[in-house]
């Protein structure tokens, strides 16, 4: 489906580094219904290292969305909501008639245009202040990168600043870069991020880790362009 992205041309951005794309997730549902009863969204900055079947035994319980949860009270306090539950929207597991049946898609379109000064995140607040605590908690079944959270051998989501298209940091970005490898697209054989100041942070944590490997030299050179592109950032 290529997507008339006009629509949500009055949504908020509130991290840089995303897009409005993101907000094609509250449409799916629509867009899927003459196909399927139920799908599992994913995003993108995930690998799947395990078996996916345990959705298709994962009773919603009348639910539009079963998720992760996160124990976040400022987040709720904030979005003031009644429910002191906040899910992730990086998987969904979803009931499309039920979705449908809320009007998911259509009250999350009512704050278009809303003060971005309400939210912290973007579709992620947006789908909490709708469902506001009406969905089913599912297990924690993935290693979430650079956050405290336990592998469970299902999925890997890539959900720190550092991604493994552009750099390699550890063995799970290896196991992103091999999967790139055996796929049709082309391969990233450099393991360095791009050399530009936005980037010195992540030479700084390659730096890091090549001198936990004792790789002196690669730790040098990654070194030698945290400084360089710390200077050009900060002027």
């Amino acid at each position: 489906y290529v997507m008339d992205m006009s629509i949500y041309q009055n949504f908020h951005i509130k991290v840089a580094r995303f897009s409005r794309v993101t907000y094609i997730r509250i449409v799916m549902p629509w867009i899927l219904r003459n196909y399927t009863d139920h799908y599992l969204y994913l995003d993108s900055d995930m690998i799947c290292v395990g078996s996916l079947k345990q959705f298709l035994t994962t009773d919603l319980e009348g639910k539009a969305i079963g998720a992760l949860t996160y124990h976040t009270p400022d987040r709720v306090a904030f979005l003031k909501m009644k429910q002191d539950v906040y899910f992730s929207d990086g998987l969904m597991w979803i009931d499309v008639n039920e979705w449908i049946r809320e009007k998911i898609t259509e009250k999350v379109f009512s704050y278009q245009g809303a003060d971005p000064r309400r939210f912290k995140g973007q579709t992620q607040d947006l789908l909490n202040l709708v469902v506001d605590g009406n969905m089913k908690p599912i297990p924690n079944l993935f290693h979430h990168k650079n956050k405290d959270f336990s592998i469970q051998g299902i999925l890997i989501h890539y959900s720190g600043r550092d991604k493994p298209w552009e750099l390699v940091l550890d063995s799970d970005d290896e196991l992103w870069r091999h999967y790139l490898d055996i796929s049709f697209w082309e391969s990233m054989p450099n393991p360095m991020p791009p050399k530009k100041p936005s980037y010195y942070h992540s030479f700084k944590k390659l730096a890091e880790v090549y001198g936990e490997k004792g790789e002196t030299w690669k730790r040098i050179q990654c070194l030698f362009w945290y400084s360089v592109l710390k200077i050009r950032y900060k002027l």
